[in-house]
């Protein structure tokens, strides 16, 4: 979207394609109904499997499979190999599609083009040192407006940038989140992207939608940027903080409706009214959900008196690449806006548009060719995961003649006369910090390498001559002093060194914990004879039994899941006798899956039931050792003294023998060792203040489930409904909530097996604890997430070195 050019020829039937040898654009998908519902498929479907992607990204083979998968998928919404040829020798792609109003179109805007496009051509793109060649992609909104009963494309907005140009940074963010989610950082990266000399920033603080839409009539931006969370993610951070009272408002969706109260946990248990949107101010100081129509609604409305809208609005929230950019576009408040498809992170996000925005400045807003830089400069950080989408909407031509090229004749370079004084040396480049440690750290979480650190990021606009810089990070537990040293030479712009940076505990220090301790936590970055940073931290360290259930440290379940401690090769011991009793085999052994090959099995009939039934006889062989061998009993678990909800003290299985007693997920963990000692896979699931264990009946039906099987289509539209929710895990190994239709579907199938561990105190049957355990799951309601402990075990996360019944 150049400041001036022309209208291409309007395409009214559907999605088209476009590019720079062929502006015009060919329509994808036919215009009648069947090829409407064929692309909801497709956008369903393949917005699956991009929040799904920590399942497959790093494995090549499933990728080869997902690249097949989507040249499939584009084939059948009319592209051929010719045209997909043709496409692939493209650097940038427009994906051009028509706009009436929110409900209609929706298929094409939440479709991740931008992955499938990539993945389809991917192997087509190959460059001569083998990496693909990089693609953009980049979406154009056609408005349609009726006129006497037809429909006509609204003429492209006129773009007069305003002078000088004006910035409004809108922090949507609750008072209660504010210590979580800071915005500080990214205030002062946006502040440090825009010419101070050129452009007018103003700053809003968790607005009412009143007052910001008061702000943009009489300050009438030229940049709007909306940072802070999303509606989803913004409810359950309140709801885990416990932050507030739990009494939140629903904007209505008409104009000039009321808002509604709601409470808390009945929102988040409503799809239809857990909606895309904000989390802005209510009319009592209450969080209020504006969804993201009426938020595009009122936009429009208070750009009416602009001399012309908002040039780019920015979203650094998730779930905003599907709703809230698109709809600010086709409503007419922005005449182009970047979201994000779902998940991103922070810092990675804050740095794109930083790139963006500076790009923007240096080519005369050239909006494509900034978005383009800026992605092929994101594209190439260490940490950049694929089909991760940023998604750009314009709603001018973007295939038109940059004005700023037009405008801007070449200039010579004059030479230098003789005796001309030598260029004076440049100074230095500065490099920026942004450094935030966390703030309580347990056991788990070092042992499986994970950082201190929130945030640890350089960055620098000229690498190439910044001098190095020497970064110290010292740990204080009291007992004795750690430290991590590096000299390090900036390379890349913005240089992550969160995972880089680990401390050689002993272990016996953190390992031996029983309580929480605060240590000190000093960093240190010096450049040359000037001190970048230089501060003192708080962390908590956990004791190395304590298990907290959040984003960053309920991950690490499975290295809970002890195989190795002793209680639990007695249990196996025990359960020999059981297991050839029930197989009526005096020679019988747990040899996992070993006597089920996978060629043996068919399509879920009678005879591989029978055959599974080898698998199951060891796994209630297990549950008869620990029912009738240890006589189990229910206990509370121990205090956690955490400031948070989210944490519990978890007993080893030796600890539960010796007490003869755990809780639900001391039993789900305990069970799950015994299941894997034995080489059966097993999974756990987590429920709202519940755990169950559970295991694949056969190792290639937990292939099936890594490998993204194809879902029903009502199973996809149930996962959509809560895909906002729910935000792509960062781990192969954890599945969300909107992965419960598919892991439903595998229950109903009978190839995944829960199983109800509580059932032992209660004495009760195999059969019982499996039919508790559906019960337990039910509709899906309660479950949050499924670990799979095999997966995690690939990934490296491996048993807690503890030894007997306490660590």
């Amino acid at each position: 979207m150049g400041a001036a050019g022309s209208s291409p020829r309007a395409w009214l039937n559907g999605v088209c394609l476009a590019s720079a040898s062929d502006r015009r654009g060919r329509p994808l998908g036919a215009p009648a109904d069947d090829g409407r519902q064929l692309l909801a498929q497709q956008a369903l479907r393949w917005t699956h499997v991009v929040r799904s992607r920590q399942r497959w990204v790093h494995d090549p083979a499933l990728r080869e499979q997902l690249e097949a998968s989507a040249r499939e998928s584009l084939a059948a919404l009319g592209l051929d190999e010719a045209r997909l040829d043709a496409l692939a020798r493209e650097p940038l792609l427009v994906v051009r599609m028509p706009f009436r109003h929110e409900a209609l179109g929706w298929e094409g805007r939440v479709l991740p083009w931008e992955y499938l496009l990539a993945a389809a051509t991917r192997s087509r793109r190959r460059s001569p040192t083998g990496r693909p060649q990089p693609l953009t992609v980049i979406r154009e909104l056609q408005v349609q407006l009726e006129d006497r009963g037809q429909w006509t494309v609204r003429p492209p907005p006129r773009v007069a940038l305003p002078r000088p140009p004006r910035a409004l940074f809108v922090a949507a963010l609750p008072p209660e989140l504010r210590a979580a989610w800071p915005v500080d950082a990214e205030l002062a990266q946006f502040r440090r992207a825009l010419p101070a000399d050129v452009v007018t920033l103003r700053v809003l603080q968790h607005p009412s939608l009143d007052e910001l839409a008061q702000a943009l009539r009489e300050f009438q931006p030229t940049l709007l940027h909306i940072a802070g969370v999303d509606a989803h993610q913004g409810l359950r951070e309140l709801q885990r903080l416990g932050a507030t009272p739990g009494r939140v408002s629903v904007r209505g969706s008409e104009p000039g409706a009321a808002a509604q109260p709601w409470a808390l946990d009945a929102l988040l248990a409503d799809r239809h009214a857990r909606v895309d949107g904000l989390l802005l101010r209510g009319p009592e100081g209450e969080p209020q959900l504006v969804p993201a129509q009426v938020l595009a609604r009122v936009a429009a409305q208070a750009a009416q008196g602009a001399e012309v809208p908002i040039y780019l609005t920015t979203f650094n929230v998730w779930n905003s690449a599907a709703r809230l950019a698109p709809l600010m576009v086709g409503e007419g408040a922005s005449l182009a806006a970047v979201g994000f498809q779902d998940a991103f992170d922070d810092a990675l996000a804050e740095f794109m548009l930083v790139q963006l925005l500076q790009g923007l400045f240096a080519n005369g807003f050239d909006l494509p060719r900034a978005f383009e830089r800026a992605w092929l400069i994101v594209r190439e950080l260490p940490g950049a995961v694929d089909a991760t989408g940023v998604t750009l909407w314009a709603g001018a031509p973007v295939l038109a003649p940059p004005a700023a090229e037009k405008r801007r004749p070449r200039r010579e370079a004059e030479p230098v006369p003789r005796g001309a004084p030598p260029e004076p040396v440049r100074a230095r480049p500065p490099v920026r910090c942004q450094i935030e440690p966390l703030a309580e750290l347990n056991f788990a979480a070092l042992h499986n390498a994970q950082p201190l650190f929130r945030h640890f990021v350089l960055s620098c606009d000229d690498p190439a001559q910044a001098a190095p810089v020497d970064i110290e990070v010292t740990l204080d537990t009291g007992t004795e002093q750690v430290r991590f040293e590096r000299h390090l030479t900036l390379q890349l712009q913005r240089e992550k060194l969160a995972e880089r940076i680990h401390l050689p505990l002993a272990a016996d220090t953190v390992r031996g914990l029983r309580e929480a301790v605060l240590a000190t936590l000093r960093v240190r970055v010096v450049q040359g004879a000037q001190v970048l940073h230089d501060d003192s931290h708080r962390l908590r360290l956990l004791p190395a039994d304590q298990w907290r259930d959040n984003a960053h440290d309920g991950r690490w379940l499975p290295s809970f899941v002890l195989p190795r401690d002793p209680a639990v090769s007695r249990v196996v011991q025990q359960a020999q006798r059981y297991n050839r009793v029930l197989r009526d085999d005096p020679s019988a052994g747990f040899e996992g899956y070993q006597g089920v090959p996978a060629t043996a099995l068919g399509r879920s009939g009678p005879a591989d039931d029978a055959l599974l039934r080898r698998v199951d006889c060891q796994v209630e062989a297990l549950w008869a050792a620990l029912l009738h061998d240890r006589q189990l009993g229910y206990i509370n678990p121990p205090p956690a003294y955490s400031a948070g909800r989210d944490s519990q003290r978890l007993r080893t299985p030796s600890t539960v023998e010796a007490e003869g007693a755990g809780t639900c997920i001391d039993l789900a963990l305990l069970f799950a060792a015994c299941l894997e000692l034995v080489d059966i896979h097993p999974v756990i699931f987590l429920l709202d203040g519940h755990a169950l264990p559970g295991w694949w009946r056969h190792d290639s039906f937990r292939d099936e489930y890594l490998g993204l099987r194809e879902m029903s289509q009502a199973g996809l539209a149930e996962a959509a409904a809560d895909s906002g929710a729910d935000p792509a895990r960062g781990v192969s190994w954890q599945a969300g909530r909107a992965s419960w239709p598919e892991v439903a579907t595998w229950i109903r199938e009978r190839k995944l097996v829960p199983l109800e561990a509580v059932k032992l105190t209660q004495h009760g049957g195999f059969i019982e604890a499996i039919e508790a355990g559906i019960a337990a799951l039910g509709a899906g309601d309660r479950f949050e997430s499924l670990l799979d402990i095999r997966a995690a075990r690939r990934a490296l996360v491996t048993p807690l070195p503890w030894v007997g019944g306490a660590p």
